[in-house]
């Protein structure tokens, strides 16, 4: 009698912990999962962003993730944002000038061009706000006439492209690393 008396403790231990704890193993019930993070979020919500998205900007301090698009923002992902998953709230706004996409494109364009080497540029990454490029530069940034003629050279305004010196990085892919 023992024997079984252990054997039903063991079934039912065993019952109870693929229920998802050590309580009463419920038909149906299922183990509970972790709530997502505000990076699974986002990377939810870049998902979410079509051919008119720009990026996005995570403050995990004030659980805020702010997306932007070229145009208007997708119908999902007001949707998405208004139920403010997980306590986070998404703003998503249409204020960007242009869309990750394109940037992507002169991004990769500047970073492999001889008129990129001329000048030193050593990384391009693209900025998360959609309103252009950086340009990181080995010596000191480019003057006004080379800074417009890079500008033509890769379909921009001057103003669409930022410069930062003294950069000290050599032939980082053309985009953010902690971005697509």
């Amino acid at each position: 009698m023992s024997a079984l008396r252990t054997m039903t403790s063991l079934a039912v231990g065993a019952l109870a912990v693929a229920a998802g704890g050590f309580g009463v193993a419920r038909a149906g019930a299922s183990p509970a999962s972790p709530p997502p993070s505000i990076a699974e979020i986002a990377d939810h919500v870049r998902a979410m962003g079509g051919d008119s998205f720009a990026g996005l900007e995570v403050d995990p301090d004030k659980k805020v993730i702010t997306a932007r698009w070229h145009g208007s923002v997708p119908a999902k992902v007001a949707e998405y944002a208004a139920e403010t998953p997980e306590g986070i709230r998404i703003v998503a706004t249409s204020q960007a000038a242009y869309t990750r996409a394109e940037l992507q494109v002169v991004a990769r364009k500047l970073a492999g061009s001889a008129e990129g080497r001329a000048l030193g540029l050593t990384e391009v990454s693209v900025h998360s706000d959609g309103s252009g490029v950086r340009a990181g530069v080995t010596a000191d940034v480019p003057s006004q006439d080379e800074q417009r003629e890079l500008a033509r050279f890769a379909g921009l305004p001057p103003s669409a492209i930022t410069y930062e010196a003294d950069v000290n990085l050599v032939n980082l892919p053309a985009t953010r690393i902690d971005q697509d």
